[in-house]
């Protein structure tokens, strides 16, 4: 029943359907929520994306795909969850994605990067400390400190 609400006619529905489903975590939901991230209401979409982080690892294949999608919009929020679930299977396709045409999906791509805190991230963030848009660069700055985090703990843990 609440796969079936995402296609209510009312937004608010769908928002909450969308909130449900990643609360219950049920991999079932996976592709109708991938879905909504098209719907037309960016509430929808945002819920959509959070539900696919809840949902975790059996969202983390087709919310790489959706880094594809034509919708910049979709590809944000599937960098967005991404970013929730830190699955480092991802990491190849948000690298990738810092170079998309879409100023808000560089910068999620640079923020999931910072949360996934996977070595592999640093050139790739670090070129994209030359990226015309500020907010893009800000962000990859947050990323790349995460990544020096983890990394002094790691030194740390050593000694």
């Amino acid at each position: 029943p609440m796969i079936a609400a995402l296609k209510d006619n009312d937004r608010g529905v769908r928002s909450r359907a969308a909130e449900a489903l990643g609360e219950i975590k049920d991999a079932r939901a996976v592709e109708p929520l991938i879905a909504e991230l098209k719907d037309d209401d960016i509430s929808v979409q945002h819920d959509a994306a959070g539900a696919l982080g809840e949902i975790g690892a059996p969202a983390v294949e087709p919310l790489i795909a959706a880094l594809k999608d034509n919708n910049s919009s979709v590809r944000q929020r599937a960098s967005d969850a991404l970013g929730k679930i830190k699955d480092a299977r991802a990491v190849e396709s948000l690298i990738a994605a810092l170079k998309d045409n879409n100023s808000t999906v560089r910068w999620s791509a640079a923020e999931a990067l910072g949360k996934i805190k996977d070595s592999r991230a640093v050139g790739p963030l670090i070129d994209t400390l030359e990226d015309d848009d500020n907010g893009v660069r800000r962000e990859a700055i947050k990323a790349l400190e995460e990544l020096e985090e983890v990394e002094e703990m790691g030194v740390n843990q050593r000694w």
